[in-house]
């Protein structure tokens, strides 16, 4: 069903450019946070950062250029959606590899693993590369958003 409400293009853009202000911006404050809590010896709390840091990514992506975000929390539904919106999403957390896979799958766990599960164990090596696939997340998500707001209309 098409929307019935008329927004103009002014309003789109504001509405775009509010979405990438929050939602990017706590995808970085997440990151940011995550070096903290590698410092302090939080490695668990570190991977849930991470795995928000990529939520964010993600729900920023699909607002930005879509207006709607469901009530997800799972990455590797996420990330489903906004593959489909742009390819280049299937950059950052490739899954060529059954590793690579595994690895997506546990940062994808550590929403609620590295907060309530004490069995949840997480490296430095897991970290490094979590922390790296979201610098590349990061990097598409701020490009392709940018992008979409220029184009609209003042």
């Amino acid at each position: 069903m098409e929307n019935s409400i008329y927004i103009s293009p002014k309003r789109e853009r504001e509405i775009a450019e509010e979405y990438y202000e929050l939602w990017f911006g706590q995808a970085n404050d997440f990151m940011m946070c995550q070096f903290d809590d590698i410092k302090a010896n939080r490695i668990r709390l570190a991977a849930f950062h991470l795995q928000q840091c990529a939520e964010s990514c993600y729900k920023c992506v699909e607002l930005v250029l879509t207006r709607y975000c469901p009530k997800e929390h799972l990455l590797t539904e996420l990330k489903k959606r906004v593959i489909k919106l742009n390819s280049e999403f299937e950059i950052p957390f490739p899954s060529e590899t059954s590793e690579q896979i595994v690895l997506f799958n546990h940062l994808d766990f550590a929403y609620t693993g590295a907060r309530y599960n004490k069995d949840y164990t997480v490296t430095i090596k897991q970290l490094d590369y979590w922390q790296k696939e979201n610098k590349k997340l990061m990097d598409i998500t701020e490009k392709i958003c940018t992008m979409h707001i220029e184009k609209l209309a003042l």
